[in-house]
C-alpha cells in the first residue's frame, strides 16, 4: 500500500506481473497475452480483443496510406506528368461541375 503522507490516506498498490525475459523454450508473446487474458473476466476479455481488433485495423490503414504516398510519389515523378498546383485542380472541378 502506498501512503499520501498530506491526506494519511493509503491506497493499494495495483500489482503488474513482472516483465519475462525471452529465452529458448519461453512463451512467445501471443502465448503470453493468450494466457493472461484467459484468466480476466468476460468483459475484460471482450475490451482485450476490441484493442486488438484496433491495433489491427490501424495497421492495416497505416499499410493502405504508405501505398498511397508510394502511388504519389511514384505518379508525381514520372516523366512528362506537369505538377498540378491548387489552382489547376480548382479550374478542373469547376470545368467539370460546369459541363454537368
Amino acid at each position: 500500500m502506498s501512503v499520501n503522507a498530506a491526506a494519511g490516506e493509503r491506497k493499494p498498490e495495483l500489482a503488474f506481473p513482472r516483465r519475462l525475459s525471452y529465452v529458448a523454450g519461453a512463451m512467445s508473446t501471443a502465448e503470453l497475452i493468450f494466457e493472461r487474458a484467459r484468466s480476466l473476466p468476460s468483459d475484460k476479455q471482450s475490451e482485450a480483443l476490441r484493442f486488438v481488433d484496433f491495433l489491427l485495423a490501424r495497421r492495416s490503414a497505416e499499410a493502405e496510406a504508405a501505398e498511397w504516398h508510394k502511388l504519389l510519389r511514384e505518379t508525381q515523378n514520372a516523366p512528362g506528368v506537369a505538377r498540378l498546383t491548387d489552382d489547376d485542380i480548382a479550374h478542373e472541378v469547376a470545368a467539370v461541375r460546369a459541363s454537368a
